[in-house]
């Protein structure tokens, strides 16, 4: 019977008009599982409602990816091939530098950004891959004593490329207010090694496991060449200001791990 039909349910479409172009069903991340005001833009004679709980997509843009393959000489300098994906405002950010520079300066431009990722870096190239789903910075350099050469132990120091927590989440010795971390944290590191010819390393992964996040790396060795694979996640929390020095711990631990630096030995040590 017409009677029993049920009400018919009247979808509502997430629009940024802050993200215009990302379109339809796209909202910040700060901003997804929050509540919002509904604007019946086809009936605005209707009144505006109160939608509990605002719809949550897959949010790129909270991920940071790295990918780096580097080739180390004996000598400890290194060729690097480093990549780095962007999303939202960083992405169109990164665009506007480069587009606004004059033709003579985009490879300045390049050279900055590889120098604030590798200090010293010389013989840079670079260039700026744009497709509909993403946007990554390709830069290719030379970074002279990327490695440390100390008798047979060869210590990679200039290919760190991750980001610390502490400055931001964790410089103060005690709070009184609780520390609240609106997003996630997400980072993925890929780094592929070439080791000189009679140079190897030999370690287990790197691994954490906490209640606030976690670190995580898949690591496969062949012969001279590594592959290794880091994730760091910490969640979106709120920090009561007594569990502060076990939260600064922890970001202080993620730290040590993620900067530890790829040591290489001489084969046959």
């Amino acid at each position: 019977m017409a009677g029993d039909a049920e009400p018919q349910q009247v979808g509502v479409d997430a629009f940024d008009l802050e993200e215009q172009r990302r379109g339809i069903d796209n909202l910040r991340p700060i901003l997804q599982g929050g509540d919002g005001l509904v604007l019946p833009l086809t009936h605005p004679a209707e009144p505006v409602t109160l939608l509990p709980r605002l719809p949550e997509f897959e949010s790129r843009e909270l991920e940071q990816r790295l990918s780096m393959v580097a080739s180390v000489r004996a000598s400890g300098d290194a060729r690097i091939a480093f990549e780095m994906e962007l999303e939202g405002p960083e992405a169109e950010q990164l665009l506007e530098r480069v587009q606004a520079a004059p033709a003579d300066r985009v490879q300045m431009v390049y050279q900055q950004m590889a120098n604030n990722l590798f200090a010293g870096a010389s013989e840079v190239s670079g260039a700026i891959d744009r497709a509909p789903d993403r946007t990554a910075l390709r830069l290719e350099l030379t970074l002279p004593g990327a490695c440390d050469v100390a008798g047979d132990r060869m210590v990679c120091r200039g290919l760190v490329v991750s980001r610390p927590l502490v400055p931001s989440l964790a410089s103060l010795p005690e709070r009184s207010y609780p520390l609240v971390v609106p997003l996630p944290i997400s980072e993925r590191i890929e780094m592929v090694l070439e080791a000189p010819p009679g140079w190897s390393m030999d370690r287990p992964p790197r691994r954490l496991e906490a209640e606030w996040g976690s670190v995580a790396e898949e690591l496969a060795v062949d012969g001279s060449r590594l592959r290794s694979v880091l994730t760091l996640e910490v969640g979106a929390v709120t920090v009561a200001p007594a569990d502060y020095p076990r939260f600064a711990r922890f970001c202080q631990a993620v730290d040590e791990l993620s900067a530890r630096p790829p040591t290489l030995e001489r084969a046959g040590r």
